[in-house]
């Protein structure tokens, strides 16, 4: 009867410690949201106004009759243009990441609705009042210590659920990251022939091509990236110990890759900057990694050492 008990505890918990992951990251996904369609609502406004700037070139006015006599319009004409594409660019791209956050909001209501999940709270005080009458009748020091070690089973098993999870979306942010890398390697190869050796319209336009394939690499890391940050917070929510990582980097470093986009890249020590970027990335999440796989040993020590501990109360 003991055992019973028990186990359905383990499995009470380990039920609960689901649900509530769940929960965790349906919570941080919403508020990603609220922040991205903020964005959006900015850059909208910003883009209306760009907008507006161009319209107005088109217009008659002292200054841009004055513009046209000394020769400057076609340049004014051009900056007004590339900033507001540079703006139309950023609004595409927040765009773009709230139908996925939307999209991983969805799944998350999907498997919450789970009939394994309906009404867990209710079935497992029930099940707390049926085992303390049963505690209040048959306590012995054994049973004291498997539902101890058994409590602790079920969060350890959990803590490593959750760095599997956080490790894979670490590798996969790291494979998107290194896609873009390349993306951008080519971009500067390209992007020397064109600015020291004089490579021509065809040269930049496969230095654009590059950097167009960057960016839709560079769309996926950040999702990537975002994905990977959620999972370490569920992980240092369960943890004995935070795992030491600048998740700042994650959310702002694809900031610069949607400024200046038209002007900036076409420098070749601007692609070497964003490369740079890209590195400090990887780095960041390998170290991050590292710190994953390292709690991932220590738990399944420990786990191994409790099963071991269950198994020979359960014998004697």
């Amino acid at each position: 009867m003991r055992e019973q008990f028990l186990e359905r505890q383990n499995e009470f918990l380990t039920l609960v410690n689901e649900r509530n992951k769940l929960k965790r990251k349906l919570a941080s996904y919403k508020e990603q949201w609220l922040e991205t369609d903020m964005k959006i609502q900015q850059l909208q406004k910003q883009l209306t106004k760009e907008q507006q700037d161009v319209r107005k070139l088109d217009q008659f006015s002292m200054s841009n009759l004055v513009n046209k006599w000394k020769g400057t319009m076609n340049e004014i004409r051009r900056k007004e243009v590339e900033e507001a594409a540079a703006v139309e660019l950023k609004l595409n791209e927040e765009e773009k990441t709230l139908i996925d956050v939307q999209a991983e909001i969805d799944k998350l209501d999907s498997e919450l609705d789970q009939d394994v999940f309906a009404q867990l709270d209710d079935k497992w005080q029930e099940f707390l009042k049926e085992k303390e009458s049963w505690l209040m009748e048959n306590t012995v020091n054994e049973r004291q210590q498997l539902a101890e070690l058994y409590e602790r089973e079920a969060n350890l098993e959990s803590l490593h659920k959750e760095i599997e999870e956080a490790i894979a979306a670490g590798r996969s942010a790291i494979a998107s990251l290194k896609r873009a890398e390349e993306e951008l390697s080519s971009a500067k190869s390209m992007s020397t022939w064109d600015t020291f050796l004089g490579g021509g319209i065809f040269v930049t336009a496969m230095k654009h091509s590059s950097l167009n394939n960057s960016q839709d690499y560079i769309h996926r890391a950040q999702m990537a990236l975002r994905r990977f940050q959620t999972e370490l917070k569920d992980v240092e929510h369960v943890a004995d110990e935070v795992i030491n990582v600048d998740q700042s980097t994650f959310t702002t470093f694809t900031d610069y890759f949607f400024d200046n986009i038209f002007t900036d890249w076409m420098i070749h020590s601007q692609i070497t900057e964003s490369q740079d970027r890209l590195d400090s990335a990887i780095r960041q999440v390998e170290r991050a990694l590292h710190n994953l796989q390292k709690k991932q040993e220590e738990t399944k020590t420990e786990l191994d050492g409790i099963k071991r501990r269950i198994h020979q109360i359960v014998l004697n």
